[in-house]
């Protein structure tokens, strides 16, 4: 456009100087030229503001992604840790349990020799299942907390391009406010899907953690189980003994389960480029 201006320009002027052409003449042509030209600048800087506002709320909305991703990340760390824990225990004898009320300590041990605890396993095995347990209760919170703070600039960030539309009437501005909003909208909708697959999975981990504790500390005390702790690692109690192990075998499935699930909702993220 600026070299079609300069053209015109010398085009007119050497036709004013064949033509006897007044100077007034020449000078509309440049007049007209140099409005030409202020329209294209005003053009091409709303465009590179458009480009500038797009890049920003994709910054943003590239921030919550990264929080999630880190929360995702940390959550997966978690299960590998139990899942490692929990090997370690499948590694020792197998647990039986006389599931008899008057049943001792020296009786469960005693028994026979595959009928072993061991002490030294399941005491720490406990203690790490409850820390464990406490750190989750602690990242619902986080979690809970970071899904409002999302919700709540999502609604404000859309509210915002919709009175920007309305206001103005240019389809550039048009065009890059509904690619803001159809980015935003998509990841708002990702990050709630990963919210709630990381809720679902630490409140059923949390129930499995306790379950499992009182399993053990029972185990540890020569007791039977409660039903409700059996039934919670997927336990079936016979009328004798109990297999804790096969209730060690099941958590650890579930962790593995569970590593699977957060690593696919981490990779979501990666469909919002």
């Amino acid at each position: 456009h600026v070299l079609t201006c300069f053209v015109w320009v010398n085009l007119t002027s050497a036709i004013c100087c064949g033509n006897h052409c007044s100077r007034a003449m020449l000078l509309a042509s440049v007049v007209l030229c140099g409005v030409f030209s202020c329209g294209l600048g005003t053009q091409l800087g709303s465009s590179v503001a458009y480009l500038s506002e797009l890049r920003s709320a994709k910054e943003v909305a590239h921030e919550f992604e990264a929080s999630t991703a880190r929360f995702l990340d940390g959550l997966t760390d978690d299960l590998l840790h139990v899942d490692a824990a929990l090997r370690n225990v499948g590694r020792g004898a197998l647990v039986q349990i006389d599931t008899s009320v008057h049943a001792s300590p020296a009786k469960a041990s005693q028994s026979s020799t595959d009928q072993q605890i061991p002490d030294q396993q399941m005491p720490a095995m406990v203690e790490m299942l409850k820390g464990m347990y406490d750190t989750w209760k602690e990242k619902i919170g986080q979690a809970n907390k970071r899904e409002k703070e999302q919700k709540r600039a999502f609604d404000s960030t859309i509210q915002d391009l919709e009175q920007k539309k309305q206001k103005m009437n240019d389809k550039g501005a048009t065009d890059t406010y509904n690619r803001i909003e159809k980015y935003w909208t998509r990841q708002r909708a990702i990050s709630h899907r990963q919210y709630h697959t990381a809720l679902k999975i630490m409140h059923s981990g949390m129930q499995r953690f306790k379950a499992m504790q009182g399993a053990m500390r029972s185990a540890i005390a020569g007791k039977k189980p409660k039903g409700s702790d059996l039934k919670a690692l997927g336990l079936e109690a016979s009328p004798e003994v109990v297999f804790l192990q096969q209730g060690v075998r099941h958590l650890s499935e579930w962790v593995r389960s569970s590593v699977a699930s957060v690593r696919a909702a981490r990779q979501l993220s990666s469909s919002l480029d």
